[in-house]
């Protein structure tokens, strides 16, 4: 049964030619694949070709998988929806996906770096909303998977990302010393190097430094953080 699934997700791998955005009908090839895989190697093999296929009726068939029995299951759908670059579906169902795994670390900072590939803006309220808990960090218990939010919010290349990132550098920085010590120097150092990498600018713990720049300088990026 296996082989003969992953030998029919071989005759259909090539469903378009590159750079081509896939069909209905190819993204129904891939879901069908998804139902009938039975076994989990092939239920693996079906899931990481449908990852190829960066479609909406994908993303929604991959979805209810983040909250499978098995974990390599989940983690298999985390890694194809984070191969569907830029689509707003694969970055909703793996906002999704972060209740289902709240306490299962790996497969949670696994979710959250799959958002920050898909790179989507969709999942911004998402991550603002999970990381701000913990922001200045409350609970150390929490560091990694704060982090993790943090990091995917830097690779949303959206002006809304920076705004959330400026918010958490001033609740950072206005606790004042210690800021950057202790068990708030991983998200104090995730939040300054996301600002960082979207803005080319590094901020000096200063209160309102940050937030002054963003004042002048915003209007000399667009929406997606490229330079006008």
């Amino acid at each position: 049964m296996a082989f003969r699934i992953c030998a029919a997700l071989a005759l259909v791998a090539s469903f378009a030619m590159a750079g081509d955005p896939p069909s209905a009908e190819d993204a129904k090839v891939k879901v069908a694949a998804l139902k009938a895989a039975r076994e989990a190697e092939a239920k693996k093999a079906a899931i990481a070709d449908a990852g190829t296929c960066p479609h909406a009726t994908v993303a929604a068939a991959l979805a209810p998988m983040l909250a499978d029995a098995d974990d390599a299951i989940r983690t298999a759908a985390v890694e194809a929806l984070g191969s569907m670059k830029g689509l707003a579906d694969a970055a909703r169902a793996l906002a999704g996906g972060v209740g289902p795994n709240a306490k299962k670390p790996e497969v949670l900072k696994a979710v959250f770096a799959a958002i920050g590939k898909v790179g989507h803006a969709t999942a911004i309220p998402m991550l603002k909303d999970f990381a701000s808990r913990n922001v200045p960090m409350k609970d150390e218990k929490a560091s990694d998977a704060t982090v993790a939010a943090v990091n995917a919010l830097a690779e949303i290349k959206s002006k809304a990302s920076v705004e959330v990132l400026l918010d958490f550098y001033k609740k950072q920085v206005g606790i004042g010393m210690g800021c950057s010590a202790g068990i708030q120097a991983a998200v104090y150092s995730a939040i300054s190097g996301g600002l960082k990498t979207l803005t080319g600018e590094t901020f000096n713990s200063l209160p309102g430094e940050a937030e002054l720049w963003w004042r002048k300088n915003k209007d000399k990026f667009n929406e997606d953080m490229t330079k006008k």
